[in-house]
């Protein structure tokens, strides 16, 4: 991934015990792959959907039937695979809307928010070391796993993102096609799509991991080490209403 090759110019990473992150301000921002490398990448997967050969992606598929596609099998085989539900759902979000009108969106990465995270997690490391009690550590640490997790992710699914949109855009938006072959494109790039939607549902239905836990729960605000102070100050209030009666 490009994202984590991008890594070392927006800050230095020193490996302990803990994670240590030292912010770089003259690090530049997050670029694009080298031209050769990026091309290389987009021409390939453009190549790819050119080649696929499963009728049933060129014709117009009700939810029912996108199981019968050779696609769905493959994306089941993914459920193993750590993330297989975020990857899956970021491939669908790109791909299942297509039409002859959809155009890539220039989405980029925003470093300023990136490295404002990555101080929040410098932050919290720093609490971490100042607390002796084992449990308020641990839950501590899960919730700093859970915001590196997520902060890695989202890098990692905007250039996603950036990448299956332009091959959309290529594949689809050829002037050089006539616009029956670019509508039966345009099909097959959206149902793609919706078979990665419905492959990633179905993993999904099977439960969270631990570490997508720790990274869902991130993303929603639920921090378990404010969970256990708040539990653990209603517990000692409790013993000071039990002392008073």
């Amino acid at each position: 991934m490009t994202f984590f090759n991008e890594l070392p110019t927006m800050f230095k990473t020193t490996v302990s015990n803990e994670l240590c992150i030292e912010v770089d301000d003259n690090s530049g921002v997050l670029s694009k792959a080298g031209k050769t490398t990026w091309e290389q990448r987009i021409e390939g997967l453009v190549r790819f959907l050119t080649q696929v050969d499963d009728p049933e992606l060129d014709s117009d598929l009700g939810i029912t039937a996108l199981d019968r596609t050779e696609l769905w099998v493959k994306a089941i085989e993914l459920r193993s695979t750590p993330f297989a539900v975020e990857f899956l759902r970021t491939f669908a979000a790109a791909y299942q809307d297509w039409t002859l009108e959809s155009r890539k969106r220039h989405i980029e990465f925003d470093r300023h928010i990136f490295l404002s995270k990555a101080e929040e997690i410098k932050a919290l490391q720093q609490v971490l070391a100042k607390i002796d009690d084992e449990n308020e550590q641990r839950t501590l640490a899960e919730d700093i796993a859970g915001k590196i997790l997520l902060t890695c992710w989202d890098g990692i699914a905007i250039e996603i993102e950036q990448v299956l949109e332009e091959v959309a855009d290529r594949f689809v938006n050829d002037e050089a096609l006539d616009q029956d072959v670019r509508m039966a494109r345009a099909r097959r790039v959206s149902n793609i799509g919706k078979i990665f939607m419905k492959a990633g549902d179905h993993i999904a239905a099977l439960g969270l991991d631990p570490l997508r836990r720790m990274m869902h729960d991130a993303a929603d605000g639920i921090s378990k080490h404010q969970l256990f102070l708040a539990e653990r100050a209603e517990r000692a209030a409790q013993n000071i209403d039990d002392a008073d009666n």
